[in-house]
């Protein structure tokens, strides 16, 4: 329910499946029941809304064409920037292992302080890695990917439009993280992979 977020229960009643909630109240949502159909169709119109059209795609590439080398080479500066900042962070580990005695003796640090140090540094380095990690897969493939995604759902929608009721519940199952409805109409989330597809605003 988007209201009160309570869970619409599976029922079937004359070989036709219907959902069913009881929701808390004051809850407000009047939508205490519909027919799986009902759902189904509602679901297809939000799938065809995730792809994009033929006009979307060389909209977007229009777009983003004057913009991905400069992108693309802040992408590549980002990188290398983080791997000089790993690089200097790896010469303090490298400090102090090197001159552990001569810090603790002198009290430069406290056995505490120093492995607090060294632990400091590595989370440092770890959260540069994952960093570059993000930053990885160039732009251009990136773009790729997600024009490819898409057309996987446009054929997925196809497919969906003529499957089975379980068929189709495998699909809603691979985009879609969450699903809420009410009289106002049905809202979701779709999943990580899917997240990209949400708002075509390049």
């Amino acid at each position: 329910c988007s209201i009160c977020n309570r869970v619409y229960s599976p029922y079937e009643k004359k070989g036709i499946m219907y959902y069913k909630s009881t929701c808390e109240v004051p809850c407000g949502n009047t939508l205490t029941s519909f027919n799986a159909s009902m759902i189904e169709d509602e679901i297809e119109e939000k799938i065809i809304s995730l792809y994009f059209t033929e006009e979307e795609c060389v909209a977007i590439e229009r777009k983003i064409g004057n913009e991905l080398d400069a992108l693309e080479t802040r992408r590549v500066s980002d990188i290398e920037n983080y791997q000089r900042q790993q690089k200097r962070i790896r010469e303090d580990l490298g400090y102090l292992h090197t001159n552990k005695l001569m810090l603790l003796r002198s009290n430069t640090y406290s056995p505490d302080d120093f492995i607090r140090q060294e632990i400091t540094l590595h989370s440092e380095i770890e959260v540069l890695n994952t960093k570059i990690q993000a930053l990885d897969i160039s732009l251009h493939e990136v773009i790729k990917d997600m024009f490819l995604l898409s057309q996987l759902l446009t054929d997925s929608a196809a497919l969906y439009y003529s499957s089975k009721p379980a068929e189709k519940e495998l699909l809603i199952n691979k985009v879609f993280f969450e699903l809420k409805i009410s009289q106002n109409g049905l809202s979701y989330k779709c999943k990580n992979g899917f997240k990209a597809l949400e708002n075509h605003s390049v």
